[in-house]
Formats: C-alpha cells, structure tokens, sequence
C-alpha cells in the first residue's frame, strides 16, 4: 500500500508539464536525461507503477521519501525555465555577434571613406561591437554556470548519498545561474539598437549608390524576421532588399530576397504581389544568361497564384509566358514548363488544355523520364473519368516508369490510380501492389496507400493482392 503522503508527493509531481520534463531530459542527455524520459512517461499510469519506478529509478531500490521527491518537483520546475532562459539568451547574443560582424565588414570595406553621416554611423557600431564583446564573455560564464547545474542535476537523478543536501546545492546554483544571466537581460536592447544601425548603414549604402547595398538589406530584413516583425513590414524589407539587388545585377541576392517575399504576400493573402517579383526576377535571370532560373521563377510563381481564385487568369499568364521563354532552353526546360502549364490549366479548370499541355510535355520529355513518368500521372489522372483505355496506358507508363527508376512517391500514386479504374485490372493488381509495398517499405506512404485501396476494394481483397493469393 502507498500511505497518503507518498500519494501527495506524487500527485504533486504529477503537475509538471510532461513538455517541461522531456525539455529538461534533452537537456541533461545521457542516464539523467533518459530517467526524465521515463518518469514523463510513467506519470500516466496509476500511483502503484509511479512509485515501482521511482524506487527503482531514482534510488536503485531504496525508497525516496516525500521531501525528496518534493524538493525534485521544485528543482525541475525552476532548472527547466532557467535552461530554457539559457538557450533564448545565448540565441540573441548569437544573432548580435553575427550582425556586429556584417556591420564590421561593412565598416572594413569603407574605412577609408570621408563622409560624416558613415562615420557617425560606424562609431555607433564600434559601441557596440565592444558591448557585443562583453556580452559573449558573460554568456560564457552563464553557459559554465549551466553546465555545472545540468552535472549536479545529473548526479542527484542517478543517485547520491544525501540528495536533500545535493537538491539544496543545486538551488542555490539556479539562483547564481539566474543572478548571472541577469546581466544579460539588455540584450534585447541592444539587438533593436543594432537593428537601427544596420538600417542606416543600408539607407546610406543605397543613397550611395554602393555596390554591395542588397546585402545590408538582407541583413535588415532576416533580423526582422528573427524579431518576428508584422508580416507586411517584413515584406516591404525583403522586397527593398530584392529590388535593390535587381538594380546591382545580383542573381543569387534577388533570388533568395524575392522568394522570401512572393512567400511573405501569400502568407499576407496577397498573392497578386508574386507577379511582379517573378518577371523581374526571370527577367533578371535570363539577362545574366540563366535561362533555366528564370523560367522557373515564372513556373513557381504561376503554380502559387493557382490557388487563389482572384489570380487564376494572371497564373495561366505568367505560365505561358514561362513556356515561350523554355522554346529557347533545352528538351528538360520545355518538359517542364508544359507540365507546369498542365497543372496551372487544370487547377484553373480547363482539364481539356490541361490535358493537352500534359500530351505537349510526355512528347518533349523522352529523353528525360523524371519529367515523363509526371506528365503521365497527370495526364492519366484526367483520363480516368472519360477516356478509361488511354487513363490506362498513360497511368501504366507512369508505373512501369517509376518502377524502373526508383521513383516510389510516382508508382504509389499510379498504382492506386490504376486500381481505381474499373474492372479492375485483376491479372496484374497483385503484382502492382506488391511492387508497390516494396518499394515504399514500412513508411507513412504504404500505410495511406493501403488505406486507399481497403476503402475502395475491402480488406480481403486487399489482402490477397498483398500476399500474392
């Protein structure tokens, strides 16, 4: 029998967090962390089979008394928000060191420059980067403090000869950690302080003319980011950003800036926003000889402007206009502008041109099965209502496609397509499913699959195609 106060202390227990607990245990790793792990584990169950384990688990088969396991439910709820406090500093001083540092190869590159509004600037940096300084020196010291609180936790969880004693020792450490970590507390101050800087430093770049201004705007927009600026606020400065590096002719700056954006204004529900990053940014593209980059800014905008109903004609615009521009690229690029267009005429739908677009990108796909066993599937899908006999053929090339080229997303989709067709190919269903099984293994993928086919064909039936009878 468990007495009364044995049954309070693990009630009392009971109250932390099973996510505070699991928190702490991948903090401490090792025996420790595996101990928390369980006892999250074990809180569930009935107070016999907590008190087993704790017996077993925590004092090797003595029996932990109630003002130990109290003192344990008091320590963990302050270990697991100190640490936690630990992790969300050191990421802020992180962020502050590695903007300082940008600022600082900035302020190398243009040292030599006369022009008091830079100089005001980057003597506000050098502030800075001095206090930055300090403050990885005291984050050093906190994480020591840490490391030193997770070793004695560790010691008093795997066993100790007076672990009262040990639990007190440990709070008082918690209470050093946090008087330390204190100083740290104007980090975020100082982060938004940064921030400024770097906003003056890219407005001054711009205002300049400075070959290198787009990246500044990067860094201003990625902290925004990390501060979790208002979406629309974001955008603007991811599109600053991207506009400016279209101006300074840089590929790769305006590619990563603009998807940012067009993902901003979708995010937004302003998905008309994309259209304009997408052709300055194929434009971009195809001016630095990058044919394949830009007529896949145009593809992958027009597929994100397909889902919004107000934008269906403008996503069937910029797709056909991203097929003109493949005429002049290779067989891959024509493939897959086709198959994009079929699949932006069919979210649209018009499944005719969408099923002509699909026929246009199988016949400019032979050489590239990736592409072919795609069109296929589509195509096949689209069939399947009216045309059955050709729904069969395109989803069977799709299969034998995916089939020989390790493809097991594509043959799991054209196998349960194929088997949706009535009658239903009997003659070769086992063989597919079991190629299918496979190939997908015991994955997430086989599961759905199965479920598919159960729903539509009954488990007995299902079960003879899987085991071949």
């Amino acid at each position: 029998m468990i007495d009364p106060a044995r049954r309070a202390a693990i009630a009392a227990l009971r109250q932390i967090p099973p996510e505070r607990l699991l928190a702490t245990a991948q903090m401490l790793g090792g025996d420790a962390g595996g101990m928390l792990e369980g006892l999250a584990r074990v809180l569930g169950q009935p107070d016999e089979q907590v008190e087993a384990w704790l017996t077993t688990a925590i004092d090797g088969g003595a029996r932990p008394d109630a003002a130990t396991l109290g003192a344990l439910r008091v320590l963990l709820e302050r270990v697991a928000p100190s640490m936690e406090r630990l992790a969300v500093l050191r990421a802020a001083v992180g962020r502050v060191a590695d903007a300082e540092q940008r600022v600082a190869e900035a302020a190398s590159a243009w040292a030599s420059e006369r022009d008091a509004e830079l100089a005001s600037i980057l003597a506000r940096a050098e502030v800075q980067s001095a206090t930055a300084r300090r403050d990885a020196d005291t984050l050093a010291a906190v994480a020591e403090d840490g490391a030193t609180l997770v070793a004695g936790l560790s010691s008093v969880l795997e066993g100790s000869d007076d672990p009262e004693a040990g639990l007190g020792d440990l709070t008082a450490r918690v209470q050093a950690l946090e008087a330390r970590a204190a100083r740290l507390d104007g980090v975020r101050e100082r982060v938004q302080e940064l921030r400024t800087i770097v906003d003056d430093l890219g407005a001054w770049a711009v205002r300049r003319s400075r070959p290198d201004a787009s990246q500044l705007l990067v860094l201003a927009a990625s902290l925004a980011d990390e501060h979790r600026d208002p979406a629309p606020s974001r955008y603007e400065r991811w599109r600053r950003a991207f506009d400016r590096a279209v101006v300074e002719g840089r590929l790769d700056v305006a590619r990563a800036a603009g998807q940012r954006a067009q993902l901003l204004a979708v995010e937004m529900g302003e998905v008309h926003r994309v259209v304009g990053v997408a052709e300055r940014l194929a434009d971009l593209a195809e001016a630095t000889g990058d044919l394949r980059a830009a007529v896949l800014a145009l593809l992958e905008s027009a597929i994100a402007m397909a889902q919004d109903r107000g934008q269906r004609a403008a996503a069937v615009r910029v797709a056909r206009e991203a097929v003109a521009r493949a005429e002049a690229g290779d067989g891959w690029l024509r493939a897959r502008a086709a198959l994009t267009l079929g699949q932006v005429l069919d979210r649209v739908g018009d499944a005719e041109g969408a099923r002509r677009a699909w026929r246009e990108a199988m016949e400019r796909a032979v050489d590239h099965p990736a592409e072919l066993m795609r069109a296929a599937l589509h195509l096949g899908r689209s069939q399947a209502a009216h045309q059955p006999h050709q729904a069969r053929k395109s989803l069977g090339l799709a299969r034998e496609l995916a089939e020989r080229h390790g493809e097991p997303g594509v043959l799991s989709s054209a196998t349960a397509a194929l088997l949706s067709l009535e009658p239903v190919d009997e003659q070769h269903a086992g063989a597919w499913v079991r190629m299918a099984r496979a190939a997908l293994g015991d994955t997430p993928g086989w599961a759905a699959l199965r479920e598919a086919l159960v729903a539509r064909h009954g488990a007995a039936r299902v079960a003879g195609w899987v085991g071949g009878t």
